[in-house]
């Protein structure tokens, strides 16, 4: 399914942005930079159950010492037998465009070993020893076959990223047209590098962008924002070298994963939606005057039991619900809100959704959730936007119940008819 198609599924409104400001929060980044990073995070797979593992990406890095029968790379045998890599050219970044990503089906996740590592590129600890971290997972299909690894690392003030595909290049959000193409041991290595504020900080940067397909069976995406160019240059020798060495080959096929967790994805009607024993009971009996039934999305999988549903009217008002059964709802902490402490919730209080919102409460006043117990019909004012192109209140909330299921609300509507889907379902 493209992209478009499956975020639908997922109720954007609520649970998909839940997912996205799971990582860590942008410096004084605007929402069109914010969205592109966040949609390029989620091509590599830090989707709901990442959150559920470790609330931030990447996750933290595996300590050699952790791993005793694997020897750590010191600085002789780090460039002891790396061939010398020509010199790459780069070209300035340009026209980018957005694209949509098809995600596979009953896609799961598993951590990359230090072993895994070592296969990969054929040593570990080289990354430690110039003074990086690294850590990655691979995403699979349904069917257990790789559709992407994500490599991940810093050193403090610089980060990288590195994903892999099997016979493509790896998924992303933004795509720029071929530029600095280079020939490296016979594998052409397109380049580009730019100095600006790639990363939403406030600062410009140096922003690396190499990507190649080699020999048609592995394709590779790394990304780099340095303030130092001669770090950047390290990393990228190190790297590619491992990678394109003409002594080794690059395969990801050793990536067997332990198991295949059961999935279904299924698309339903509201009659079949109904005899879902884990969502019935917090499905609306009616909904707004005018709004026509649209599409029940039904996703199970690997730390995943969503049913997301849609509404619409002619006048293009919309009403969605996404009811989430949560492996683990410690994970939603940052976004809960302190019911004491209107300006944890009230977006009356703001210009907008981004303006002078104090940094506690950064993660709550935009995807505020509330325990069933507490939920009053005076909370869901307080949720209440306008819709700017037609003048229409706008509603989005959260509502956490004692049994693990979140229930996420966005609709165009009065306020009486949202609380008429939400007060049945409270306790």
């Amino acid at each position: 399914m493209k992209y478009s198609d499956w975020i639908e599924e997922q109720n954007p409104s609520e649970a998909l942005h839940r997912r996205l400001l799971s990582m860590e929060r942008p410096k004084k980044r605007g929402w069109i930079g914010f969205a592109a990073a966040a949609c390029c995070a989620l091509a590599v797979g830090a989707l709901y159950w990442s959150l559920n593992q470790n609330p931030s990406l990447p996750p933290d890095n595996v300590s050699l010492a952790q791993h005793p029968t694997v020897q750590p790379a010191t600085e002789e045998a780090t460039h002891k037998n790396m061939p010398a890599l020509p010199e790459i050219h780069y070209a300035e970044r340009q026209n980018e465009m957005a694209m949509d990503i098809a995600f596979p089906k009953g896609y799961f996740r598993e951590e990359l070993s230090m072993h895994d590592l070592e296969t990969l590129f054929g040593e570990t600890g080289w990354w430690e020893v110039i003074g990086w971290s690294m850590d990655g997972y691979v995403i699979y299909d349904g069917e257990g076959a790789v559709w992407q690894v994500f490599l991940a690392g810093s050193n403090g003030e610089n980060d990288f990223s590195l994903g892999l595909s099997p016979n493509r290049l790896p998924p992303t959000c933004l795509v720029a047209e071929p530029t600095g193409t280079n020939d490296i041991w016979g594998t052409k290595v397109d380049a580009s590098r730019s100095f600006y504020d790639c990363d939403g900080d406030g600062a410009e940067e140096y922003c690396y962008t190499l990507t190649f397909l080699r020999e048609e069976k592995v394709g590779a995406r790394l990304e780099l924002t340095t303030h130092d160019d001669e770090t950047a240059e390290i990393l990228i020798d190190s790297m590619l070298s491992r990678l394109l060495s003409p002594e080794r080959t690059l395969s990801l096929a050793f990536l067997i994963p332990k198991e295949i967790p059961a999935w279904r994805e299924e698309k339903l009607t509201m009659e079949q939606a109904k005899q879902e024993p884990d969502f019935a009971a917090y499905l609306p009996d009616a909904v707004p005057t005018g709004m026509q039934f649209e599409s029940a999305y039904l996703n199970m999988g690997q730390n995943r039991n969503t049913l997301s549903l849609h509404w619409s009217d002619r006048q293009f008002n919309n009403l969605s619900i996404c009811i989430e059964r949560l492996p683990d709802a410690e994970t939603l902490t940052l976004f809960m809100a302190d019911t004491q402490k209107p300006e944890s919730y009230d977006l009356r209080l703001y210009a907008g959704l981004w303006d002078g919102v104090p940094e506690a409460y950064w993660y709550s006043i935009q995807d505020a959730i509330f325990p069933a117990e507490d939920m009053t019909f005076e909370l869901l004012e307080a949720r209440s936007q306008t819709n700017p192109e037609r003048n229409t209140p706008n509603y989005r909330f959260q509502i956490l119940h004692a049994d693990g299921t979140l229930v996420s609300y966005y609709g165009d509507c009065a306020a009486q008819d949202m609380w008429a889907l939400v007060q049945p379902t409270l306790p």
